[in-house]
């Protein structure tokens, strides 16, 4: 049967950096709930049609390579140290990657699934919480997702830092969530913890359902 288009049960998973949000969405993958990779998007998104040339403009040079596409590495430096540039940045990429979200969203109700996932830093930042029916923030300890981001991702801690300065505090994001899931033990108490909210969004999207 085919669903409606806003019969699927959206669901929010955030966080700050390093603090376990991919490893709760691969237990999400496993319970069979598809889950859309917000900072995927966003990559695809810096390298579409005049995006590198608008973010040049937006940010300053030093950005692009010679072939023209959006040197990552050379962004994150760039706007990561000056707010200002960064919310240049949002303002060219988040309408784009949100309205594919959305299209996902619609596509995977038309193929019948009750329930998918977005995993994103940033939904409260974004108010893309507003098109959500739920959402979950995956928190640990400050020092271990630092030095976990930081190892993770080739860079210095003060690096991480200074991403972590451009988001809303982990605090108020668990604060807000529906559903907080604590990274403060081992990484099977994590996936138990997971599995548990997983079991807990599909029992919510057939009641929604129904």
């Amino acid at each position: 049967m085919r669903r409606r288009r806003d019969s699927i049960f959206k669901v929010g998973v955030t966080g700050p950096i390093g603090g376990g949000k991919s490893t709760v969405c691969e237990e999400f993958l496993r319970a069979g709930i598809p889950v859309i990779a917000a900072d995927d998007l966003a990559k695809e998104v810096l390298q579409l049609g005049e995006i590198p040339r608008a973010v040049a403009k937006a940010v300053g040079g030093g950005v692009l390579r010679a072939d023209g596409t959006v040197d990552t590495a050379a962004l994150a430096r760039t706007v990561f140290s000056n707010p200002s540039k960064l919310a240049a940045l949002k303002k060219i990429i988040h309408p784009v990657v949100f309205k594919i979200i959305d299209a996902q969203f619609c596509e995977l109700a038309s193929r019948g699934e009750p329930a998918a996932a977005i995993e994103a830093a940033l939904i409260y930042e974004s108010r893309f919480d507003r098109q959500l029916n739920f959402v979950i923030a995956v928190d640990a300890p400050r020092e271990e997702r630092i030095r976990r981001a930081a190892a993770r991702l080739g860079v210095p801690q003060s690096e991480i830092e200074m991403r972590e300065a451009g988001q809303m505090p982990a605090d108020e994001k668990a604060a807000r969530a529906d559903l907080l899931i604590n990274n403060r033990g081992s990484l099977s108490e994590l996936r138990t913890q997971a599995a548990f909210a997983a079991r807990l969004v599909r029992k919510m999207a057939e009641s929604k359902g129904t």
